[in-house]
């Protein structure tokens, strides 16, 4: 019985005209009185949690959770510490490199932080100000080699490619000098242009010039091939880690474990322990924060809670969320594991669509998983859609 504690720090120094995650930008940041709150929530919120859970990842998402102070994060560790047992965990700080030096780096290690992901995004600096990114190519690699003198010895980078203006060769050039870093995971996102962006409003406007599919496509592949070439394994469809490092935190999303997500706009997936036979499964509740910073104080204040939607997860639409977010992972869905959850196996739950999609040459089987072919990856929501 284990679970992620994700912690979502809403605050920003300012908003990229990609980003449609919540978040803020205050002239003064509300930090003690958010800190305050979180820890509320989540001593009222351990109820919900059984007793003996152990928590095996916690995250700091945003947002730049990089605003926070190390002493902030590190009363967050202790209030989590005091309330749960921890499992040998992984904890993990997003950090924008326009944001941290040494000592604040020193701090987060020091808090008990012990993996960093450095959202760089690009090594590039006409392509970071395209994306409005507050740091550059140059502050990037301080902070990177800043976050190796703290003492990080588990690093994650994020990168975005078909950025508007962005060439083949210039998402080459980033990856390969990432490489060089040699980080021990690699996040290497397409962009995808969201509603209410910046960018989604330029895009509706005809004047945001993204590179054309075929390109896109290019940039996928060479993504694979640069990656693996360099002893990465391409474990998700979007992440890459040296074996060992997988982002231990994200597999719990991606295989259907439970977290508990704490602060504005968080969400969550808990309290679901009833058998198969009852109709529902190892994750049987959902839940949705309000995504607005003052209803949030006020409703923590209240109710030691800010949670504005809830939703039980049927045992069909349980099914539908493991197989395609099961099928993110390159190792695929492991067809026993399913049925002994779900108490059918996956060609009985979705006879024809398995069927269609193994024939288009979109899934294959074998050694007990299904999984995405290599033409499956790019055609991942079209094969999505069938088990939703």
């Amino acid at each position: 019985m284990t679970l992620g504690i994700y912690i979502h720090i809403p605050f920003c120094v300012k908003k990229c005209p990609y980003c449609d995650f919540t978040s803020f930008t205050p002239e003064t940041l509300p930090e003690d009185q958010y800190i305050t709150a979180l820890i509320r929530e989540m001593e009222v919120r351990r109820a919900e949690v059984v007793e003996d859970v152990k928590v095996e990842t916690v995250y700091f998402g945003g947002g730049t959770p990089s605003l926070l102070s190390p002493n902030s994060v590190k009363n967050l560790l202790i209030a989590i510490s005091k309330e749960f047992t921890l499992k040998e965990p992984e904890i993990t700080i997003e950090v924008n490199p326009g944001t941290v030096d040494l000592d604040k780096l020193k701090g987060y290690r020091d808090a008990g932080v012990n993996r960093l992901s450095l959202g760089i995004q690009s090594l590039n600096d006409r392509l970071l100000s395209v994306l409005g990114r507050i740091h550059n190519r140059k502050e990037a690699l301080n902070a990177y080699e800043s976050a190796r003198k703290a003492g990080f010895q588990n690093i994650g980078i994020d990168l975005i490619h078909s950025v508007p203006g962005e060439l083949l060769s210039d998402w080459k050039g980033d990856l390969k000098e990432a490489i060089s870093l040699r980080p021990e995971h690699i996040s290497a996102y397409n962009l995808t242009v969201e509603e209410e962006t910046h960018f989604f409003r330029q895009q509706e406007k005809g004047l945001l010039a993204l590179p054309k599919e075929e390109e896109q496509v290019a940039m996928f592949l060479e993504t694979e091939r640069i990656l693996e070439g360099a002893g990465y394994e391409h474990y998700e469809v979007s992440n890459y880690a040296i074996p060992g490092f997988r982002s231990r935190h994200n597999q719990i999303y991606w295989k259907g474990g439970e977290y508990l997500g704490l602060g504005v706009s968080a969400h969550s997936c808990i309290s679901g322990r009833l058998s198969v036979v009852s109709g529902q499964t190892n994750c049987g509740k959902r839940t949705a924060n309000t995504s607005n910073l003052e209803e949030y104080f006020r409703l923590i204040k209240e109710k030691g809670n800010a949670i504005i939607e809830e939703e039980a997860l049927t045992r069909e639409k349980a099914m539908g969320e493991a197989v395609f977010l099961g099928l993110r992972m390159m190792e695929g869905i492991d067809l026993s594991y399913f049925k002994d959850r779900f108490g059918i196996g996956i060609d009985a739950a979705y006879p024809d669509a398995v069927n269609d999609l193994m024939e288009d040459g979109l899934l294959d089987s074998g050694g007990g998983h299904l999984r995405l072919t290599k033409k499956g990856i790019l055609f991942l929501n079209d094969v999505s859609v069938r088990f939703v």
